[in-house]
C-alpha cells in the first residue's frame, strides 16, 4: 500500500506554491551560522520531500536530502 506521500508527491510542489522557501533558507542560514556551521560545511536535510529547501541552501552548503517516500525523491533528484 503506499504511503500519502507517493500518492500526493506530483501535487506536492502545487499545493505549496506559496512557501518562501529561498526566506526560509536565508533564516536557516542565519541559525546555522549563529551555531558555529560554516558555509561549506556538509548539511543533511532528513525528509526533504521533493528537495526545494535543498536547492535553496545548496547557494551555502554541500547538501543531501532523504525521505522515506521513493515518489518524492524522485522529484527531487529531477
Amino acid at each position: 500500500m503506499q504511503d500519502l506521500y507517493s500518492i500526493c508527491a506530483q501535487y506536492y510542489d502545487r499545493i505549496y506554491h506559496y512557501k518562501d522557501y529561498a526566506a526560509e533558507a536565508n533564516r536557516l542560514h542565519s541559525l546555522l551560522q549563529g551555531r558555529g556551521i560554516k558555509d561549506g560545511a556538509r548539511v543533511l536535510e532528513v525528509a526533504c520531500g521533493t528537495g526545494n529547501y535543498l536547492v535553496a541552501l545548496r547557494d551555502w552548503y554541500d547538501v543531501a536530502g532523504l525521505d522515506s517516500s521513493e515518489a518524492m525523491l524522485e522529484i527531487a533528484s529531477a
